[in-house]
């Protein structure tokens, strides 16, 4: 499910004060606009664009701030009707190395007054960290703000206080919903653990809230009244000192978690915390957690994860830097009550699964089976509760998941320690150590992105660390200072229109958010408002919050709030952020604790030629297609959807004729508490009966298989592997095969008319003989053959390699042979093409030991040759030439200028003379 967001339209009019420079607007692309969809930009009802926009952004060179700009959608030739016309937000001129403008839009938040007297003391509180989601179903994103009592902080929580942080909910044009006062028992160092996170778990169109609370919590609901939660009279705060922070933290009395109507603030559950403090039997604090003062007990962590692939469940954990503690619930959308899915515990001192957990957690489908994981550190939890895999490396502060190396499959973590000092990047499904930097105290920072189209792949580095290449696993030649500073490992940030990240950080200790380009220098710094959280310097919140892909931050001005957003035009055309699943994950658990950046799921790269996002996983405008349906012309002109986790029939009655095919067939990666003990299942969706005709499209996700029936399809429309394996043994005589990284053609004598293009580590596995126009092979896709068993035919084989000094293993085209790896000597035929582009020398064979080898073009054919083996020549083909006299043609030959052959002078090629 994705969120029903609207257009998300954004305006700034730039201006310095004495001069006009016209006027930029940014829209959303949605998820269900992935396909065709262009947009039309209005002024005062005027259209300016001639012809229709692919990208979300545009530059008008007039306007006024106010000036009413609208956008519409076209939908297959349809204009859609305009969406609500928005005016200009401030705008704000930064001039540095670039001369650019910013837009901000400021954000009032409603004054406090005391419990004690009801005076104003607003001045007591400073805004704090941030979730977003859409709470009221309009389809804008709310607030969810914790605003702190610094005058409470600062005197270490007395007794005797009367005012306490409180949790608000707000519209972005300041009208504020519904509010907590958290009360006197939510203690925590500087309220890292004070937190407050949203997700539509009922799949109502309205998100609902989540939170810990405690004794003498008061809601104050948006109709006027209000709940205490539990009992008012309990103040646990004589139980720490008041002398120094660190030891100030609530370890005693009563905890509960509740979930409530994010529109009201109203409750649906309110219940025990289901992860005791003390379970039952226990009464020591420090031997149950490791310290008597509750730091350790006090570490929590809250989720939405998609854990059996089609709707999200509510995930709590608790303890990271000892025993840890997680529950997954499964909602019911009627009556809010939870079910428990699974329970996962760890107090085993000296388990390689205990005291794993860092500062923060994320949620990211890590093995690609459609099913997120919980990534908690130095270990990950599967999506079934049992542990995936674990490096045993302990705490660490800083985490990042993400697609970093695009020519691996799967995800990638990359982390700081503290327990064993320095950092780790590694396969974030089995663990395995791509890199490790070890040194002697707290690596306390670490950040991993694609800074810069210099390096291929992404950059890393710790605080402590070298500057790390993503896909070489080893340190790049540079200086990593004069690239990307330890003070600035923080935020990732897409701002400046190319598809290299950003960093988000501050200039100094909780000053003002800055923006640096690594490698080029500041684009931005802020007018007047402030990060947050002392040294750790994050933004109130980042994500993509209106506007085009591109990500917008809100920082605390004052006592009040500002989201800035970017007026950099960008060629790029990309979905909102907010609908790839792995970066709305990241935007329910980023303020919790230490604060970390989203990543998106997938790599995008300029240098790479990974310009285009793979389409977004979404239920939004498809029709899903049930097992054991037929498919018929009922569903023409439709967006079908085939995504049962399992494995499933389809039936085609010939002549249907759907816009789009999406066939989501996935594996099921499983943990088994146990690094060695991974299982995958495959999934199989089978398609049989009669072919799909017109302008369809079909395109292949998810890692399992789409089995096409032994047909004539007819469709134009292009056939794309974005994932998984597709199998065909018929004639696709006018759809173009696109195979993306780590895609599978298999197939049985299928004809490709249009063609077949193979990306990095894609495989065309040919069981018969295949036929294309043509086979572009791009560096590192491979062609996995068994020798003398199956030939391709093709009127082009294009051969395209790379000489990056730091790329993947592979920079060529790959020809893999299984079977025999030491076949007899012969020149085995392996496929037929009436023209090479690019050299056969760059091909890389594997598969074949321990004999001599070599690729050779005899006319249109290509031999492996082994050994002693000869190709043939054709000489018992000879026909006379009369028009050359003595001269004969031999078929299919093409040989070097004059040489001896079995007592034959060939000459010119193709022509031959006997002696």
């Amino acid at each position: 499910m994705t969120d029903a967001l609207d257009r998300g339209l954004v305006v700034v009019h730039r201006t310095n004060g004495t001069s006009n420079e016209g006027t930029f607007v940014s829209w959303r692309i949605l998820a269900n606009e992935y396909y065709d969809v262009t947009y039309n930009v209005y002024r005062d009802g005027i259209k300016l664009n001639d012809k229709p926009l692919s990208v979300s952004n545009y530059n008008d060179t007039g306007g006024s701030t106010t000036s009413e700009y609208t956008v519409s959608a076209i939908v297959k030739g349809v204009e859609q009707p305009q969406c609500k016309p928005q005016t200009s937000w401030n705008c704000y001129l930064y001039k540095l190395i670039d001369r650019n403008y910013s837009g901000y839009k400021d954000i009032t938040l409603q004054k406090v007054y005391s419990n004690a007297d009801g005076s104003d003391i607003t001045a007591d509180y400073e805004p704090n960290d941030i979730s977003m989601a859409d709470l009221d179903g309009d389809g804008q994103l709310e607030i969810l703000l914790k605003r702190l009592n610094t005058k409470d902080a600062s005197s270490l929580y007395l007794e005797n206080a009367t005012d306490y942080a409180i949790l608000e909910a707000y519209k972005l044009d300041g009208t504020r919903m519904w509010w907590i006062d958290c009360g006197p028992n939510m203690v925590s160092l500087n309220s890292t653990e004070l937190n407050i996170v949203a997700y539509d778990w009922d799949c109502d169109g309205k998100a609902e809230v989540v939170l810990r609370g405690a004794d003498g919590m008061k809601i104050h609901f948006s109709d006027g009244t209000t709940k205490v939660i539990g009992d008012a009279t309990v103040n646990t705060r004589n139980t720490f000192a008041h002398t120094n922070a660190q030891y100030c933290w609530t370890h005693t009395g009563n905890e509960y978690l509740l979930y409530l109507n994010g529109e009201t603030g109203k409750p649906y559950q309110v219940m025990d915390f289901p992860l005791k403090r003390l379970e039952d039997g226990e009464t020591d604090l420090k031997a149950a957690w490791g310290d008597d003062y509750g730091h350790r007990s006090s570490k929590y962590f809250f989720g939405a994860p998609f854990l059996d692939g089609r709707k999200a469940s509510l995930f709590l954990a608790r303890g990271i830097y000892t025993r840890e503690k997680m529950i997954a619930y499964d909602i019911n959308p009627q009556t809010h009550e939870f079910t428990t899915r699974w329970t996962w515990n760890c107090n085993q001192p000296g388990s390689e699964w205990y005291g794993n957990g860092y500062h923060n957690f994320c949620v990211a489908d890590v093995d690609m089976d459609g099913r997120d994981e919980i990534v908690y550190g130095s270990m990950v939890i599967d999506d079934n509760g049992k542990g995936l895999s674990t490096t045993g490396l302990g705490h660490g502060d800083s985490q990042h998941v993400g697609d970093f190396d695009p020519y691996r499959h799967g995800l990638e973590f990359f982390g700081c320690n503290e327990d064993k000092p320095g950092n780790n990047y590694r396969n974030a499904t089995t663990s395995d150590m791509y890199y490790r930097f070890e040194t002697t105290a707290d690596d306390g920072r670490a950040l991993i992105g694609k800074f810069s189209d210099s390096f291929h792949g992404c950059q890393a580095r710790s605080s402590a660390s070298n500057l790390i290449s993503s896909v070489t696993d080893n340190v790049l030649g540079i200086t990593a200072d004069t690239f990307l500073k330890w003070s600035d490992l923080n935020f990732r940030i897409y701002w400046d229109g190319d598809l290299c990240d950003e960093v988000l950080n501050s200039p100094g200790t909780a000053k003002e958010a800055k923006i640096e380009k690594p490698g080029y220098g500041r684009l931005f710094t802020s007018l007047g408002c402030n990060m947050n959280n002392d040294s750790k310097n994050n933004p109130c919140f980042q994500g993509d919050i209106l506007g085009d892909w591109r990500e917008e931050f809100i920082v605390r001005c004052g006592g009040n709030l500002r989201i800035y957003t970017t007026t950099y035009p960008t060629e790029y055309r990309n979905y909102t952020l907010w609908h790839d699943s792995q970066y709305r994950q990241s935007e329910v658990w980023q303020m919790e604790a230490y604060n970390q950046t989203p990543h998106i799921s997938y790599f995008l790269g300029k240098a790479e030629g990974i310009t285009v996002a793979p389409p977004p996983s979404t239920l939004t405008d498809r029709v899903e297609i049930a097992d054991g349906a037929s498919i018929n012309t009922d569903n023409n002109d439709k967006h079908l959807l085939l995504a049962m986790t399992d494995n499933m029939n389809v039936s085609v009655v010939d002549g249907a004729a759907p816009y789009i095919l999406t066939d989501n067939a996935p594996t099921w990666v499983e943990g088994h508490d146990d690094n060695a003990n991974i299982t995958t299942t495959t999934y199989t969706h089978t398609i049989t009966g009669g072919a799909f005709t017109g302008e369809m499209r079909l395109i292949k996700q998810g890692d399992g298989i789409l089995k096409l029936p032994n047909v004539t399809e007819t469709y134009t429309g292009n056939t794309d592997v974005w994932n998984g394996e597709l199998d065909f043994d018929g004639n696709m005589p006018s759809s173009r095969v696109w195979l993306n990284r780590f895609a599978i053609l298999k197939t049985n004598g299928g004809k490709f008319g249009a063609g077949i293009t193979m990306d990095y580590a894609s495989k065309l596995i040919p069981q018969g003989d295949v036929s294309a126009r043509s086979v572009t092979l791009n560096f590192g896709s491979r062609i996995v053959m068994l020798l003398s068993s199956a030939k391709i035919s093709a009127d082009t084989l294009r051969i395209n390699k790379v000489d990056w000094t730091d790329g993947p293993k592979y920079l060529a085209p790959v020809i893999e042979f299984t079977g025999n790896t030491k076949p007899n000597d012969g020149a085995y035929l392996l496929g037929t093409f009436a023209r090479v582009e690019g050299s056969l020398s760059d091909l890389t064979i594997e598969g074949i030991s321990g004999v001599t080898y070599k690729l050779e073009m005899s006319g249109n054919n290509l031999y492996l040759v082994i050994g002693n083996g000869q190709v043939s020549t054709g000489i018992n083909e000879i026909s006379k030439d009369d028009s050359q006299g003595k001269y004969y043609n031999i078929k299919g030959m093409k040989m070097p200028d004059v040489k001896a052959y079995k007592g034959v002078y060939i000459k010119d090629g193709v022509k031959v003379m006997k002696r």
